[in-house]
């Protein structure tokens, strides 16, 4: 059903009598180089092409990061739908080289394959970094895009797009930023697997970003000529810019093992979660914050005891965040069997009267009910 959702929704659009206009300002002529019918494979005798392009004001060898937008429905005529043509002049102001291209059914991720291929072999004559690659995916063309993004050899996809379109994903790259921007207005089912995509990708705690735009239609970009139509633009062409800095891709890759880590946590994929942090430990061994984690990790994997030394390591290195330390230190000590010493974690709580009073209802203290020291501290006001 989804392949068939961007013809079925787009092409009434462009048999009518006025072919329809794209709803952001486009940039002139004189600032855009544009390159025609690049052919970059053949395909059962049919030549497949590319239309590029460039923004004009980049000067001399210099090479622009990319923007592909996808054909994932094996279409010899989608590079000459306004939706595409506009959408390859407006990269050029964020300064990205726009790239839109012919694919033919069944042999679609082949076709991709082999146009990265060329634009890599003539990267320097057309000033391009194919390393450097945002890919954009819209409506149909998702169910083919997605997955080529999501597969973690193409790591010179540095970025991703997907708009009003769905598809299927195993795992989620957590060095790949993207962008969703869902149409209210659009079919229920579709947007229901949009939102448990994002919701996902969310608990995997990889860079995702989704944009709901809830009076907006299915092809809002030529549809909905307005103000909000433009804002989501304007924010997709602001997000490319972002990605392909390569400032923000170090940075990305910098958090990538803790983001990780904590994903594994908020999913209590505990095995995962243990080893991931025993990395981080081994290589940041002085991070206060990791030993914390570390040990939230070992007290949900039942490891009680080793939990219970990372509590001490980070509270040793300066972790200011005594209470929670002190408050999972104490459960994992009465789940250990040592209620003597969950007590003087819990002394510690004190003078930390939100988490003290936290005892009372909390079932892990069940063993200390009738401790009168617990009984002290829990019901104090």
């Amino acid at each position: 059903m989804l392949r068939t959702l961007l013809p079925m929704a787009l092409m009434p659009l462009f048999m009518g009598a006025q072919e329809p206009k794209f709803v952001y300002p486009l940039p002139s002529d004189q600032t855009i180089q544009v390159t025609r019918d690049v052919v970059y494979r053949s395909a059962g005798g049919q030549p497949l092409r590319f239309d590029l392009y460039r923004p004009s004001i980049v000067q001399g060898e210099a090479r622009t990061a990319l923007a592909l937008f996808m054909n994932g429905t094996g279409s010899l005529d989608q590079r000459n739908w306004t939706q595409y043509k506009s959408w390859g002049r407006l990269v050029t102001t964020a300064g990205l080289t726009g790239v839109v291209f012919d694919t033919h059914e069944g042999g679609v991720v082949e076709d991709f394959d082999a146009l990265i291929g060329y634009l890599r072999e003539h990267a320097a004559e057309l000033h391009v970094d194919p390393g450097n690659t945002v890919l954009y995916a819209c409506s149909a063309n998702v169910t083919t895009g997605l997955p080529i993004a999501m597969d973690p050899r193409r790591t010179f996809i540095k970025a991703a797009i997907i708009y009003y379109g769905n598809g299927e994903v195993n795992e989620f790259r957590p060095d790949l930023p993207v962008l969703i921007v869902r149409a209210g207005l659009d079919g229920v089912g579709l947007n229901h697997g949009l939102d448990l995509l994002a919701a996902r990708a969310s608990a995997a705690n990889v860079p995702v970003t989704l944009t709901n735009l809830p009076g907006a239609h299915h092809g809002f970009d030529i549809i909905d000529d307005n103000e909000i139509s433009r804002a989501a633009i304007a924010q997709t062409l602001q997000f490319m810019q972002t990605q392909v800095r390569s400032a923000t891709q170090t940075d990305l890759r910098a958090s990538e093992d803790q983001a990780v880590a904590a994903g594994a946590v908020f999913r209590e994929d505990w095995t995962k979660a243990v080893s991931a942090y025993e990395s981080l430990v081994k290589s940041q061994p002085n991070d206060a914050e990791i030993r914390r984690s570390f040990g939230n990790a070992l007290l949900g994997a039942g490891q009680f005891r080793r939990s219970i030394q990372e509590y001490e390591r980070a509270l040793e290195l300066g972790n200011h965040n005594v209470g929670w330390i002190s408050y999972s230190a104490a459960t994992a000590s009465v789940k250990a069997g040592d209620l003597e010493g969950a007590m003087r974690w819990i002394e510690r709580l004190r003078d930390i009267d939100v988490m003290r009073r936290n005892l009372r209802g909390d079932p892990n203290f069940a063993p200390l009910r009738d401790n009168p020291r617990f009984k002290e501290l829990a019901e104090a006001n």
